[in-house]
């Protein structure tokens, strides 16, 4: 359980260099959103059996590949490759 303090304190020095994602989650609680996502969104398995991603997850990923204009793919890269990003969707 180590590895994963010191992991989380890196990842959080980091993202201290871009703000915004941290704002954006200082002001939104998203809890009455993540509620109101899983009432219309079914989270079940692939054909392989792999869990879906939480709602939330993809609604923030959606923010994302808004604000800065991104394609689905790239959205994905940014969020894969990115840090703030990574952590804003709970990833």
């Amino acid at each position: 359980m180590g590895w994963l303090h010191f992991v989380s304190d890196f990842v959080g020095r980091r993202t201290k260099k871009n703000k915004f994602f941290n704002q954006i989650d200082s002001v939104i609680d998203w809890q009455p959103i993540e509620k109101e996502i899983n009432k219309a969104y079914k989270k079940g398995s692939d054909i392989v059996g792999r869990k879906a991603y939480r709602g939330i997850m993809l609604f923030k990923m959606l923010l994302v590949g808004i604000w800065y204009g991104l394609s689905d793919e790239r959205t994905e890269e940014m969020v894969c490759e990115n840090l703030s990003a990574s952590k804003f969707c709970g990833l």
